[in-house]
């Protein structure tokens, strides 16, 4: 689901605007949207019609035999967003 989930998001852009200082026009740039988990659980129940919140936290202890593939998925999210703010992604 992670997977398929980073494939779809990362065919959506945002348009950036920009300003040229030389003509005054506003130019648009694509930018990639963000992984997020937010946008990875709606994407889950949208696709799956489930939610994998448990999952990600851990409710109740119950969940412990996933916390290497929720690890995995917070680190990769992590990382979209530390280095896509160090780009100005």
């Amino acid at each position: 689901m992670w997977n398929e989930y980073k494939d779809y998001r990362l065919k959506l852009y945002d348009a950036l605007p920009v300003a040229n200082n030389k003509t005054g026009e506003v130019l648009y740039l694509p930018v990639q949207k963000p992984l997020t988990r937010w946008s990875f659980e709606a994407y889950v129940f949208n696709t799956y019609g489930h939610h994998v919140k448990q999952y990600l936290d851990n409710q109740d202890n119950s969940y412990t035999a996933y916390l290497g593939v929720t690890t995995h998925i917070r680190n990769e999210w992590t990382d979209d967003h530390v280095s896509g703010t160090m780009t100005g992604k």
